[in-house]
């Protein structure tokens, strides 16, 4: 049997079905013990849309930029996805990792998350020693057995002399 459940919610309803299986017995006749029931969600597909994407950023000085993630499932669902940090590249390899913890919350199907990205130090000394290499700013959201990635690239802008 398949137990449907439908909500009223605007501007997109959101349905949640689950099967179960039903066990009868004749009068007085014991039932074999099931275990527990257990409510399993589906994996989600995950969308993940970063504004601004791209910088271009000066070679010399300290860097931070503001950022938003509009993160989306199909289909639409209430859920949380957790992101326990970010991470950079340059030139391909990991340079730092930084523990900022971000969740997304999403109803009916979307979440807005924004942060203020600060390059370290380390990370453009590297982007400056390799002259062009973009630096690669990651930042995984994962639970509900999916993971989506939310990536901004910075270039860095060497004066002419």
């Amino acid at each position: 049997m398949t137990i449907v459940a439908t909500n009223s919610c605007k501007p997109q309803q959101q349905i949640a079905s689950q099967t179960m299986q039903l066990a009868f017995s004749d009068a007085g006749k014991a039932v074999p013990a099931n275990p527990a029931s257990q409510l399993r969600k589906a994996h989600l597909k995950v969308n993940v849309v970063t504004s601004p994407a791209v910088f271009s950023i000066p070679a010399v000085g300290a860097v931070e930029r503001q950022v938003s993630y509009q993160l989306t499932t199909v289909p639409p669902e209430t859920a949380n996805l957790n992101s326990l940090g970010g991470t950079f590249a340059v030139a391909g390899a990991v340079v730092e990792s930084v523990p900022t913890p971000l969740t997304a919350t999403f109803i009916n199907g979307k979440s807005f998350l924004s942060e203020t990205i600060v390059i370290p130090p380390r990370v453009l000394d590297k982007a400056r020693r390799e002259k062009g290499a973009k630096i690669v700013y990651s930042r995984a959201f994962s639970g509900r057995g999916t993971t989506a990635l939310g990536i901004v690239e910075f270039t860095l802008v060497f004066e002419q002399k």
